[in-house]
């Protein structure tokens, strides 16, 4: 997970700390229910709930919870006996986001809300197959289509392995694993973020070595056969690992400030060309300014000019080498899965 691309594109862009803090107080609301189950203690039943209300009023991922914890509940625990603590957490939530939901929508004319479209449907499976590839999903160039068609034929191998050794409640695991991944991908039906899906990925990447530990501990090979099942586990993670640090590079590139599509973003906030302007402090926006008139880009009109050069002669930035100095168009753009 930490080699993936989405890793990447979290910890590079400093604008997105809030998305980050979002998923940890996500998980802290996960692990406080946990502990009330557990330990039958009313503090972290209060700690779960405003761990979710300080999660939701941050980011709107956390509305996947009322259905979410009950998983990881399941999931983490064979205690079957407590469904109605679960239950009761579930439910409080659901009043928590239904409040959070009402109060976005009122003060908020035309807030965004989900729409169950087969578009929305296609931007699902997209985040979706994105968390399952390190190296994200959009491929450009032989050399990432063959790292990517390999992991894809690893996962393939490690299923039908999996399958044919493992106990009911190893493939119990996996699944509910699996399906929290899926759970967790839905904010994709609203709006389709490739930085949005690190919460997906990194369920479906901790499916990984479950069964690779259910298949190292059950599998009957022996001799050679346990060191080629070993071989190809270590195989199919190194190459995981390498597909993800090699996409993390040009997730890095296209954050460089001379970067083509970075500037002509940057270009529609300080020059207010958006319908609707972003409040941009004074200092900031004089400095953003200042960066933008070293590239050559001096006025509205001038980003105007960038953006159609973007779409309609994008080979006249296309520069080799890491020592590019002007404005140069990345291998793949930051907001691509």
């Amino acid at each position: 997970f930490i080699s993936s691309r989405v890793f990447a594109s979290l910890v590079l862009w400093v604008s997105l700390s809030h998305l980050i803090l979002a998923y940890i107080f996500i998980t802290l609301t996960a692990l406080f229910l946990i502990h009330w189950i557990k330990q039958q203690r009313t503090i972290f039943f209060v700690l779960m709930l405003l761990s979710a209300t300080v999660a939701t009023f941050i980011r709107e991922e956390s509305y996947t919870l009322p259905v979410a914890l009950p998983l990881i509940w399941l999931i983490s625990t064979p205690d079957r006996a407590r469904w109605h603590q679960v239950l009761a957490a579930s439910l409080s939530l659901l009043v928590i986001f239904a409040f959070h939901y009402w109060l976005w929508h009122f003060f908020i004319p035309n807030a965004l809300s989900p729409q169950f479209t087969f578009s929305a449907a296609t931007k699902l499976l997209r985040a979706m197959a994105s968390s399952w590839l390190p190296g994200g999903f959009t491929m450009i160039g032989g050399a990432d289509k063959l790292i990517g068609f390999l992991w894809v034929g690893f996962l393939i191998a490690l299923l039908v392995i999996f399958l044919v050794t493992s106990r009911p409640p190893a493939r119990r695991r996996v699944l509910g694993v699996c399906c929290l991944g899926a759970l967790l991908s839905l904010p994709a039906i609203g709006v389709a973020r490739p930085f949005g899906i690190a919460l997906p990925t990194l369920a479906f990447m901790t499916a990984i070595p479950i069964a690779l530990a259910e298949i190292y501990h059950r599998a009957t090979f022996r001799g050679w056969q346990r060191y080629a099942v070993l071989g190809f586990a270590m195989l199919g993670l190194a190459l995981g690992i390498v597909g993800g640090v090699h996409r993390s590079i040009y997730v890095a590139e296209s954050l460089r400030q001379n970067c083509a599509v970075r500037a002509e973003r940057d270009g529609e906030f300080l020059f207010d060309i958006l319908d609707h302007p972003a409040t941009i402090p004074k200092s900031r926006r004089e400095a953003g300014l200042l960066r933008l008139a070293g590239l050559g880009i001096k006025s509205a009109e001038d980003v105007k000019n960038l953006r159609r050069d973007l779409r309609e002669n994008r080979s006249r930035f296309e520069q080799t080498g890491k020592d590019r100095q002007g404005l140069f168009l990345p291998k793949y753009e930051y907001l691509s899965f």
